[in-house]
């Protein structure tokens, strides 16, 4: 099944744009009370990537050789190389609800791109679980 039928679209999630600030992206997080966000250009509103909170912690404490206070004000662009682009990647609109199965085990969402690389949403690793066992039941179901 498309991965369309459960997309979160990008109007309902929160997601941090890479000209926001190290401490304003971290409140953001404990606002929402999320432990990992989407990381948006604000230019094109491609995907750059996901930021977890650890990692922010980590880069403001590392300060790049600033003081606390200078390096919460540094921006998440700042931290590009520290973003779990590569281990986390988004999926395209055209992937299937079943492919997804291993890419939940370590994360709670997947990014969603469309053919411009544009965020346009993701799925919760809830509804992935959800999806995997209505099946299995429905299999169950129907050999049992």
């Amino acid at each position: 099944m498309n991965i369309l039928f459960f997309l979160t679209p990008k109007s309902d999630t929160v997601y941090i744009y890479d000209n926001d600030s190290l401490g304003q992206a971290l409140k953001k997080m404990w606002y929402y009370r999320c432990t990992e966000m989407p990381v948006i250009d604000h230019r094109d509103g491609q995907y750059m990537g996901t930021v977890t909170e650890d990692e922010l912690h980590w880069a403001i404490e590392d300060g790049y050789g600033r003081s606390l206070w200078e390096a919460e004000g540094g921006l998440v662009a700042d931290i590009r190389h520290m973003l779990r682009k590569y281990n986390h990647g988004p999926v395209e609109v055209d992937t299937h609800i079943e492919e997804l199965e291993d890419m939940v085990i370590e994360r709670n969402f997947v990014p969603v791109i469309d053919d411009a690389k544009c965020f346009i949403g993701f799925v919760t690793k809830e509804d992935v679980l959800r999806y995997m066992a209505e099946k299995s039941a429905e299999e169950e179901a129907m050999t049992g």
